[in-house]
């Protein structure tokens, strides 16, 4: 995200309707890949219930977007 739109929900709403299409179309998971020194996607992923997976990674499954994330679907 362009650093002048930061910290306005775009990435998250991003992340959020790649993964719900992903998982509407079979994906039962999502990998997320990130430097391990990029704090903000780490908290991102985080926030829509991802599971720590290695230093720079995380697991998204469906149901946990489905109750922490879908008020970012709807956006």
């Amino acid at each position: 995200v362009h650093p002048y739109h930061r910290r306005e929900g775009v990435g998250r709403r991003l992340v959020a309707r790649a993964a719900a299409i992903a998982f509407a179309e079979g994906a039962e998971a999502a990998v997320l890949l990130f430097a391990p020194e990029n704090r903000a996607m780490a908290r991102l992923a985080d926030a829509l219930g991802a599971r720590s997976a290695a230093l720079g990674g995380a697991l998204l499954v469906e149901a946990t977007l489905d109750r922490r994330g879908g008020a970012a679907l709807a956006a």
